[in-house]
């Protein structure tokens, strides 16, 4: 993939959807399910932040494969809070959620690119 303006831009709009909208979907998800685990002091809101930023950015570069980190980041999430078993629901259910978004971020940066690309633009 060559690296030019257009990718950034596609970057951008990405990282808009999986950090803007994951924000706020996984803000209403935490109201609405109560899940108040503890990740040793850090925010469950900044851990959800950047596992959405970097798995977005993977999928960018590495498409679908990038699928396999995700899921063993999310078994390592709720293998770190085995013992709150009321708790680990809420936690995969967000965690798919988080995922989720953070992938469909990657496919429409990596769909707009694609476009701006077939569109012959001059480069920036």
């Amino acid at each position: 993939m060559k690296i030019t303006l257009y990718y950034f831009i596609a970057l951008a709009v990405g990282l808009i959807i999986s950090l803007g909208v994951g924000y706020l979907v996984m803000i209403a998800l935490e109201w609405r399910i109560k899940n108040s685990a503890d990740y040793g002091g850090v925010s469950p809101a900044f851990v959800e932040f950047v596992e959405r930023l970097v798995f977005t950015i993977g999928w960018t570069i590495a498409g679908p494969a990038t699928a396999l980190g995700m899921f063993s980041w999310l078994a390592l999430k709720l293998a770190a809070n085995w013992k709150l078993e009321n708790r680990a629901f809420g936690g995969l259910l967000k965690g798919f959620i988080s995922m989720a978004l953070a992938a469909l971020g990657g496919i429409v940066a990596v769909s707009l690119y694609a476009m701006l690309i077939a569109r012959d633009l001059p480069p920036l």
